[in-house]
């Protein structure tokens, strides 16, 4: 009885696994990388790092004196809403730097007002 109920399992684990297997390899897709894809359009880089700041300030004044707090995620917002170049860079990566380094020293609309003429940095590329 116990060899069959370990036969009965190893059949069941294989076919568990090649199932697995056969269902992934149909998922990849080749040259789809997300890291490989060619950045957006020059007229779409600058509506969307416009977009990223906007949509980052407006999200930010939902937390007063704590912006710094909530810098990443108001900006991690704004990716998804206005575009990204891909998943690390975000909307614009230079826009989200300036932002916290300087938005806990000089206030929301201060610092906004200055990073928003940053270029959008990729330190991907």
């Amino acid at each position: 009885m116990a060899m069959n109920m370990s036969v009965m399992l190893s059949a069941f684990v294989m076919v568990v696994v090649s199932a697995t297997v056969t269902g992934f390899t149909h998922l990849q897709e080749p040259d789809l990388s997300r890291m490989e894809r060619s950045p957006p359009p020059i007229m779409t880089v600058a509506k969307m790092k416009e977009c990223c700041a906007q949509t980052t300030e407006l999200c930010l004044k939902e937390f007063p004196n704590e912006e710094h707090i909530y810098t990443s995620t108001c900006y991690q917002r704004a990716s998804h809403a206005c575009g990204q170049f891909n998943e690390i860079v975000g909307c614009c990566y230079g826009y989200r730097q300036c932002m916290l380094q300087n938005v806990q020293n000089l206030g929301l609309n201060w610092a906004n007002q200055q990073c928003k003429e940053w270029n959008c940095l990729n330190p991907c590329e």
